[in-house]
């Protein structure tokens, strides 16, 4: 567990043994709307009248624990809420034209191709290309191609600035590849089927 977590806990323990005075014609304090821990750890905590002192502990603990595990919750959601990131913002969303970036790694010589035509070349000095567009002319399916390694498909979109990364792979590392087959097992299932 980690200390934001057990932090949480520490203060729900707090909040519900405060809880447990006696409420009376007193009504509860409500919670702050932005609080799902407070509102949790103010409940109060059902009790008969003829329970001693040690089952009202157990009790408000284990309602703490509750609040405690609720709030980590939140907390954790929270976390990954901050974690997700945007797109940024095109500079000018109605340019005539788009810029399609294309990273390659490892950084080694290739070819992009689309279709027959030979777009740019990859040198390891500088593996990523840069492509200048005419906007909503549909998308470019390219293939990079190096010695030693896999042909590459991607594609990019040309309604916005798109950029793609690419990892290369080489043939040996190629069966942890999901549907990845060695060109002897294809030819054996082809033959297989007729």
């Amino acid at each position: 567990m980690n200390a934001g977590a057990s932090c949480w806990i520490c203060v729900g323990l707090v909040l519900a043994l405060g809880c447990r005075q006696s409420t009376g014609d007193r009504p509860v304090p409500p919670a702050s709307k932005n609080s799902s821990f407070a509102r949790v750890a103010a409940q109060p905590v059902a009790v008969s009248p003829s329970a001693d002192s040690s089952e009202r502990k157990t009790e408000s603990v284990g309602a703490a624990l509750k609040a405690g595990a609720a709030a980590a919750a939140v907390s954790e959601t929270a976390k990954a809420q901050d974690d997700l990131q945007s797109e940024d913002r095109e500079v000018n969303p109605l340019s005539e034209t788009v810029t399609l970036t294309l990273s390659i790694s490892p950084p080694v010589k290739a070819l992009v191709m689309w279709g027959s035509k030979q777009v740019a070349r990859v040198s390891p000095d500088n593996p990523t290309v840069e492509l200048q567009r005419p906007r909503n002319m549909g998308p470019l399916d390219l293939d990079i191609r190096a010695e030693g390694f896999l042909p590459h498909h991607t594609r990019l979109y040309t309604d916005r600035n798109d950029k793609v990364n690419v990892r290369l792979v080489r043939p040996a590392d190629a069966t942890g590849l999901l549907g990845y087959r060695s060109s002897v097992a294809a030819t054996a299932a082809k033959a297989k089927t007729k």
